[in-house]
């Protein structure tokens, strides 16, 4: 099944066009799931200002790269991936290349949802 990944993280939800989407194939919701995680970790590693907003959120009493500092900061990265999944609706799609449907998003998810993809999955 096709679907359409959105993923953003949880301080800014996409603004500044900090968000990264994509139609993948794949075989079940449980992988889809998978790559938006991947896909919304990705954003958090690229963006040095998330991260530093992350690493500063830290227990300032937790000693700097220790393995206890790192799995808070695992812990915080975990607490931030966002991402949403949308089945794309074959009976509006079928025929329409993925980079066709990606080009018509414009970052009104609503809008794009209804025109290309099967709501409340």
């Amino acid at each position: 099944m096709r679907v359409f990944i959105l993923a953003t993280e949880n301080i800014y939800g996409g603004l500044h066009g900090m968000y990264e989407f994509d139609i993948v194939d794949v075989n079940d919701f449980d992988e889809a799931d998978e790559i938006g995680r991947e896909m919304s970790h990705g954003i958090i590693e690229n963006y040095g200002n998330i991260m530093e907003t992350l690493e500063n959120e830290i227990d300032p009493d937790l000693e700097e790269n220790s393995a206890e500092w790192e799995e808070a900061l695992d812990d915080a990265i975990e607490n931030d991936l966002n991402w949403t999944v949308y089945q794309i609706d074959e009976s509006k799609a079928r025929g329409v290349q993925d980079w066709v449907i990606c080009a018509t998003y414009t970052g009104e998810l609503d809008e794009f949802v209804r025109r290309w993809c099967i709501p409340d999955n």
